[in-house]
């Protein structure tokens, strides 16, 4: 298992922020290069599913996603559950005056062992940059739409 994180300052209550991360149609405004889909009806709350399609490099990654935990304006959590990409994800909002510190954590089960492990740790700086540059997409958003 290895863990990235990133976290960012927005200047916006976390419901403002939660109404962002929450809407899953405008998460390709500020994931970078992924673009995400809800399959099925249900949109929101535990058990919601979603598809991502990430583009990096040329590759398309294709990522299916369950809700396991939805506590608004605070924590969504998702199951990632298809290979290559198993694990859970996190945002956590939290308010910091009338501000909000928002924390996206990835805690992924690595293909191939030992080997998977050892890349996960050397692609560490450019995934937790993604990760930064998606928030800091994300804060911009949500401090010019407030």
């Amino acid at each position: 298992m290895l863990l990235y994180r990133a976290a960012v300052r927005i200047d916006a209550s976390p419901e403002r922020v939660w109404e962002w991360l929450s809407d899953w149609d405008r998460s390709a405004q500020w994931i970078l290069g992924t673009a995400v889909e809800v399959v099925g009806t249900q949109r929101e709350g535990v058990g919601a599913r979603t598809r991502a399609v990430t583009r990096i490099a040329g590759i398309k990654l294709i990522d299916e996603m369950s809700v396991t935990r939805w506590e608004p304006p605070h924590l969504i959590e998702v199951r990632h559950h298809r290979k290559p990409v198993l694990g859970d994800a996190w945002f956590e909002v939290v308010p910091v005056g009338s501000s909000s510190q928002v924390e996206w954590v990835e805690d992924l089960e690595l293909p191939f062992g030992r080997l998977g492990e050892l890349g996960g740790s050397v692609l560490r700086a450019p995934v937790e940059w993604g990760l930064r540059k998606s928030l800091t997409k994300l804060k911009g958003l949500v401090e010019a739409s407030s």
